[in-house]
This record gives C-alpha cells, sequence and structure tokens, in this order.
C-alpha cells in the first residue's frame, strides 16, 4: 500500500490479508478524523480474504468522508466487492500514462505543486523531460 497523506490515495498491490487490512484501517479512520471532506482514493489491483475485506468494507461505510474506488487490473475474491461498494471514479486511467507536474494537477491526481522557494509560480517552462517533473504511473 502507498498512500500519500494530503489526499489520501491508496494503491492496493497486493492480497489484502489481515495485517495490509489493518494498517489500511488505521490510515482511513486517521484521516477520516482529520478532514472528513476530503475524498478517499482507492486503486485497487490484486484479491482480497473475507474477513479482512469485509472490515475495510464496514470502515468504508461508517466514514464520513466519501470513498472512491478504481479497478487498475483485476480486482477479484472479496476485492471485487470493495470496488463495487466505492464511488466510481471517472477517470480514464490506462496502464501506461506519463504526466508532467501541471498535468497530473489538471487531471485532479494531485492537490498542489510545490516548488523550492527559488523558482517562481510564473516562470517561464523549461522542457518536461527526465527528473522530478515527470510522472509515471502505472
Amino acid at each position: 500500500m502507498e498512500c500519500t497523506v494530503p489526499r489520501a490515495i491508496y494503491i492496493i498491490r497486493q492480497h489484502i490479508d489481515e495485517e495490509f487490512s489493518n494498517q489500511i484501517l488505521a490510515t482511513m479512520l486517521y484521516l477520516d478524523s482529520i478532514d472528513d471532506n476530503k475524498r478517499l482514493y482507492f486503486y485497487i489491483n490484486g484479491p482480497g480474504d473475507l474477513t479482512p475485506s469485509l472490515a475495510i468494507y464496514d470502515t468504508m461505510e461508517s466514514l464520513k468522508s466519501p470513498v472512491g474506488t478504481h479497478c487498475v487490473g483485476y480486482a477479484y475474491n472479496l476485492a471485487g466487492f470493495l470496488l463495487a461498494a466505492g464511488e466510481k471514479i471517472n477517470k480514464d486511467l490506462s496502464r501506461m500514462k506519463r504526466f508532467n507536474a501541471q498535468q497530473a494537477l489538471e487531471y485532479g491526481l494531485i492537490d498542489r505543486i510545490v516548488r523550492p522557494p527559488r523558482i517562481k509560480a510564473d516562470a517561464p517552462r523549461k522542457d518536461v523531460g527526465a527528473g522530478l517533473d515527470s510522472w509515471f504511473f502505472c
């Protein structure tokens, strides 16, 4: 699981077992207590066991924060149930998509772009190439 706290994006790319679901539950409850208006995003690619997946589902239902789900590969067993339980994310993400920071902001994947103090927001852009300005999502 990877989670970026400001936007609460969960990328689930492993089997959902007891230990893994406990990590997700703790993070979901914590983030909901901080800001219950921010959407939590689940990108699911893998299977899920019965009890851990139902624990995640029960927590999703009890949160005030909306929970969006999207399948980025396969979601079978109870992971498919979690996929159906969340609000659908209406973004068409292909398996391979590249974003620079501005494109990721416009697409809704990030909340803001953080720049070092020496770079002004209205400074002319350089050609996008390798480095921190390029984003790669699978």
